[in-house]
């Protein structure tokens, strides 16, 4: 055979590799790290990576915090990884040890960040609520919220000058003491105000809901406004 023709038989054989086919190992079974009480109440988000050792039958064999934003963070990921079972990572399709840095992210959601920051409980479960929330059948009249233009949301910086307005209507429950439990937003057209709007209810206080004369827990809306225009949403006088 001639050199020309044998390099064009090589040309079209696959290629080879010198180097044995490797799968990673897969968590097969195990929990998601406890959240740091403290660092949830303080709206802290963070992450952990976990150095780990994993044996060809899948158990995790040693552990050790490789890098931390928080001390706290750290010894709850290695609690949980150390607990892990794995499907063993492989080499020519033969089960080996191996070692893996596994990154686990510590993170919050808007309820838990705006009770956080709020500094209570804003958003509760149907156990941390009365068995009887009264309704506009029981009271027949809304309860305001306190404070001259206490409805008024202070506008958000980054929206100046944006000329975004809006009414937002928000459902909550309001407390005996005049705080709002539970606000969910009904429509809205601007994503951005979400947020704010959810704020500035959970730090604003309603006159006390009252049934013969006592507080209650009492399910009513409000109406926030959002604008740079103090005009906006501002009813005229009557003549």
């Amino acid at each position: 055979m001639q050199i020309p023709a044998l390099l064009a038989i090589l040309l079209c054989l696959p290629v080879l590799s010198l180097h044995a086919a490797k799968t990673n190992p897969q968590v097969l079974e195990g929990n998601p790290p406890a959240y740091p009480e403290e660092l949830k109440k303080q709206g802290t988000m963070g992450e952990a990576k976990i150095l780990t050792k994993i044996d060809a039958q899948g158990a995790v064999t040693e552990a050790s915090v490789k890098s931390t934003t928080h001390e706290a963070f750290g010894t709850a990921a290695l609690a949980a990884v150390k607990a892990w079972r794995f499907k063993p990572a492989t080499e020519d399709g033969r089960p080996v040890a191996s070692t893996v840095t596994i990154p686990l992210q510590f993170k919050l959601s808007m309820k838990e960040l705006i009770n956080a920051e709020i500094g209570r409980e804003v958003f509760v479960g149907p156990d941390r609520l009365p068995a009887k929330i009264h309704t506009w059948n029981d009271v027949k009249k809304w309860f305001p919220l306190r404070g001259k233009n206490a409805n008024r949301i202070p506008y958000p910086e980054e929206l100046k000058g944006s000329g975004i307005s809006e009414e937002i209507e928000i459902r909550c429950i309001v407390t005996p003491e005049g705080l709002a439990l539970n606000p969910t937003i009904l429509g809205l057209k601007n994503e951005q105000l979400a947020l704010p709007a959810i704020r500035h209810l959970a730090k604003a206080r309603f006159q006390i809901p009252r049934v013969d004369g006592q507080p209650v827990y009492l399910q009513q809306k409000v109406k926030l406004i959002c604008s740079e225009d103090p005009s906006f949403g501002v009813k005229p006088a009557s003549p």
